[in-house]
Parts: structure tokens; sequence; C-alpha cells
């Protein structure tokens, strides 16, 4: 989603397994960036957690 809201456009598809970084939350959505760059948002509750790179 271009925005978090339930009505924005998808800028993306992940795929399950897709790792990504969170760049951001807002309420319950997460801004998301991909490894290819792309920048979106996505509901937590539709995210898991694997660990993080530091």
């Amino acid at each position: 989603m271009d925005r978090p809201s339930y009505t924005a456009a998808a800028v993306a598809r992940l795929q399950a397994g897709d790792r990504v970084r969170v760049q951001g939350v807002s309420g319950e959505w997460l801004q998301l960036q991909s490894v290819r760059g792309s920048t979106g948002f996505i509901l937590r509750q539709d995210a898991v957690r694997f660990g993080s790179s530091r």
C-alpha cells in the first residue's frame, strides 16, 4: 500500500518468505522496505518477525 489505509493502492506484492525491513509504525500498520528497494505498508497482523539484522 502506498499509505497506511485499507483503500490505498498496492505498490508491490510480497511472497511468503520475502525479507523486508521495518522502517516505521503507524498505528496498526508497518512501513516496510523490500530488499529491492520498494517501500509500502502492511497490517501488523500480516507480518511475522523472524529476527533482526543489525
